[in-house]
């Protein structure tokens, strides 16, 4: 899938049109949903990460029972965006309850994608949350994309704190990084691990020794 609005559009009428008949109703969350991820101030964090995200997301599909709600947790996880905030995800759990409680969807169902957002701030799951570790994975497989891709990413996270100054952005994102490679494994998944994670391995150790320079 692209970025493409028409593309995005139709995608989001598939999943959300069975708990909503109201096209305009639709039309209207689908529009303000958009205009928060083309807010300015947003490089990474853009409907090109959701796609991203959605994409790797697919992959799993034969492997979940939970496909609609993890489609979409991926849709708002990243919704609200603020470098300055420390309270993003909570926020767009909050936007997505917003946005979903006048369609028709059970309680337990709205209450699944509010915690399934909210696993993507600590990025900690539990052993048995098979589409917890999923969605926190696909999140992270940017970690894991080709050098190029890679560099753009690094540049972009630049940009979205670019109110930061360099020496004080380099210390922050340096410990960021190294609490991945401090981890056993970045990805949870057997899938993207036995495929991404010696990439974003080598990837993070590139950077770390570029923002030490």
């Amino acid at each position: 899938m692209s970025a493409n609005l028409g593309n995005l559009e139709k995608f989001w009428g598939r999943l959300l049109s069975p708990f909503c008949d109201d096209f305009d109703l639709l039309e209207e969350a689908f529009q303000r949903t958009v205009h928060e991820y083309n807010s300015s101030g947003r490089y990474h964090h853009t409907l090109e990460h959701i796609v991203h995200v959605l994409d790797i997301i697919e992959t799993f599909q034969t492997e979940v029972n939970d496909l609609t709600n993890l489609r979409i947790a991926a849709w708002f996880h990243d919704v609200v965006y603020d470098p300055k905030s420390d309270t993003n995800e909570e926020d767009s759990a909050e936007f997505a309850q917003f946005i979903l409680s006048p369609m028709e969807f059970h309680p337990l169902q709205l209450m699944r994608v509010h915690d399934l957002i909210l696993l993507t701030k600590e990025h900690e799951v539990d052993p048995d949350d098979k589409e917890g570790a999923i969605l926190l994975d696909a999140d992270l497989s940017i970690l894991g994309a080709s050098e190029e891709i890679y560099l753009a990413y690094s540049h972009n996270i630049r940009k979205e704190y670019g109110f930061v100054p360099g020496e004080f952005y380099s210390a922050a994102r340096r410990r960021v990084l190294e609490t991945f490679l401090d981890k056993d494994r970045i990805y949870i998944t057997d899938k993207l691990h036995e495929s991404l994670e010696k990439t974003a391995r080598r990837n993070i150790r590139k950077e770390i020794n570029y923002l030490q320079i």
